[in-house]
């Protein structure tokens, strides 16, 4: 939605996923292949919001042209799932977008990194703005169905997240994290906080598998695995079937936070709900 039009935005889903005798699903099968794609997800923009971006709009001004744009690509493939742009879930911007987004998209999608900041107290508590961030998104979620009537059940597209210090790998250079097993243990709690949070987290995704802020490193001498890259394997093969809601009452970890709002956050609770955990070093009884 930077540069495109919503006529190239039409043809890439007919070419994709139409079986008619039109231009773009016919250019498909003279491609080589004849059935539809059935690409299933589609995001409606990225990031709109960043001055980064070519394209950048107001989130009043993103909302009304999204929600045209959503509309219709879902009359020519009622079939496909509509991933509007949110920001962090907590951000004035996600307010704003679902109040219009909420009746047509099927995912808001929401981007966190936390930094370690050299401690490792932080690094692992860091998630928990993951955690609250998305309370507040399935308030707004919530707030945005009661305000306007939508019939609509929106799940959450976390589809950027992770361990990301910009000083120890800065996005000009590539952004080329290299982990260590803090950031293993800070990677185990943002799958725990999805686990918990299952209801309303619809995926959650590594945006960069390779090299980038990635689980995984390549060079000309071979693959490496990061320590992160175990984290994401042992969840990927052992964390699977239904998630449960369990009270657990621990002492709560009063340190510094990253980012600092994450502490006046949880002063209020007293218990957390959590399946497993992983050993978070000398504060083992760590309260998100």
């Amino acid at each position: 939605m930077g540069t495109g039009t919503l006529e190239d935005a039409l043809a890439w889903l007919e070419y994709c996923n139409s079986d008619a005798d039109t231009y773009y699903a016919n250019l498909r099968r003279n491609n080589g292949h004849a059935d539809p794609y059935r690409v299933k997800y589609w995001g409606l923009g990225n990031e709109v919001w960043g001055p980064w971006q070519v394209g950048q709009q107001t989130a009043a001004d993103y909302a009304k042209k999204a929600y045209q744009w959503g509309k219709s690509l879902k009359m020519l493939d009622p079939t496909i799932k509509l991933i509007g742009c949110g920001e962090t879930g907590h951000a004035e911007w996600d307010h704003t977008v679902l109040n219009i987004l909420a009746g047509i998209v099927d995912y808001h999608s929401i981007h966190i990194y936390i930094i370690s900041a050299g401690s490792h107290d932080i690094n692992a508590s860091g998630p928990a703005a993951a955690e609250k961030a998305l309370e507040i998104t399935c308030s707004l979620i919530d707030l945005a169905r009661i305000t306007t009537g939508a019939d609509k059940d929106v799940k959450v597209c976390f589809d950027e997240w992770g361990v990301w210090d910009p000083e120890r790998a800065p996005g000009e250079k590539g952004a080329e994290e290299r982990y260590d097993l803090s950031d293993a243990l800070a990677v185990a709690a943002w799958m725990n906080v999805f686990v918990r949070k299952a209801a309303i987290v619809g995926m959650a995704n590594v945006a960069q598998s390779v090299n980038v802020i990635s689980a995984i490193v390549t060079s000309p001498e071979g693959v490496y695995k990061q320590t992160s890259y175990h984290v994401l394997f042992l969840f990927s093969k052992f964390m699977r079937g239904t998630s449960l809601d369990l009270g657990v009452i621990a002492p709560r970890y009063t340190g510094p936070t990253s980012p600092a709002w994450i502490a006046n956050s949880t002063r209020r609770l007293t218990s957390t709900h959590r399946l497993s955990s992983p050993k978070m070093g000398r504060r083992s009884a760590w309260h998100s």
